[in-house]
């Protein structure tokens, strides 16, 4: 099954990658030969993509920072059609026994671009992919504890034919990002705001303090280890909030980690 028109025309906005490349990675991936028993389970998956490209996109959305409530400029539906053609390609390799096709890592790499044009850092990008092919591999598991007469042939021959399937789609969407990225002139990049000049150096007690704080020790714990009371504790962080000008812990330690504290 291809990708649906309203994904097709979103992300072929995007030149397409160079051919030579995802031609040799295709050569380089073998088919796979399963048995009928196998084929006949794993028919109901590709039957049923969309349930599983909606599991896919739950944990997207919901677990990657750069994709959650459509930061980047992402939204939902356009979120949810990528994780449907990565369902479909997967699927599809699995059903034909063959690496996945030209046309579909092209497409792949078209998605990489684009991630890279809305400015999706590319380890983001391959976390999403790495979250849906965790989830496959769920699905391939279950198969082999409902089905005894499959456990060896998933473990012998499925797994390695999975590992290049996603080594290839891994590389096509990181080519089109790149491909992208050199396409695309550097913007200018905005000066680091100064450090802030205090008029009062934090003392050695502080800086303890501060960096049991940005461990995320409690007072209780802070007091324990440098064996203090716990209002000497709160003596020193009111002392180290003045310092760096903040209010609160978090605060506290996001104005250590950027000062080299």
């Amino acid at each position: 099954m291809g990708l649906p028109a309203q994904a097709r025309l979103r992300i072929e906005r995007a030149p397409a990658a160079p051919a030579g490349p995802l031609a040799a990675g295709i050569a380089g991936a073998r088919p796979v030969t399963t048995s009928r028993q196998l084929q006949r389970l794993i028919a109901p998956l590709h039957a049923d993509a969309e349930t599983t490209a909606e599991q896919v996109f739950d944990q997207v959305w919901h677990g990657i920072p750069e994709y959650r409530n459509g930061t980047h400029g992402h939204d939902a539906a356009e979120i949810h059609e990528h994780c449907l053609l990565g369902t479909r390609v997967w699927h599809q390799s699995l059903r034909d026994r063959r690496p996945p096709p030209t046309e579909a890592l092209e497409q792949l790499a078209r998605i990489g671009a684009y991630k890279c044009r809305i400015g999706m850092p590319l380890g983001s990008v391959m976390q999403a992919f790495r979250v849906g092919s965790m989830l496959f591999w769920e699905q391939l598991v279950a198969l082999s504890h409902e089905h005894d007469g499959v456990r060896d042939e998933l473990l012998s021959k499925v797994s390695l034919f999975f590992l290049q399937h996603f080594d290839q789609v891994g590389e096509a969407v990181s080519r089109g990002y790149h491909a992208e990225q050199r396409r695309t002139p550097r913007r200018d990049i905005a000066p680091l705001p100064p450090r802030p000049v205090f008029a009062e150096p934090l003392t050695e007690r502080e800086r303890t303090v501060l960096r049991l704080l940005c461990a995320g020790r409690s007072n209780g714990e802070i007091a324990e280890h440098i064996r203090i009371s716990q209002n000497t504790v709160k003596y020193h962080l009111k002392a180290i909030y003045g310092k760096l000008g903040v209010h609160r812990r978090t605060e506290a330690a996001a104005m250590a980690q950027q000062l080299g504290l």
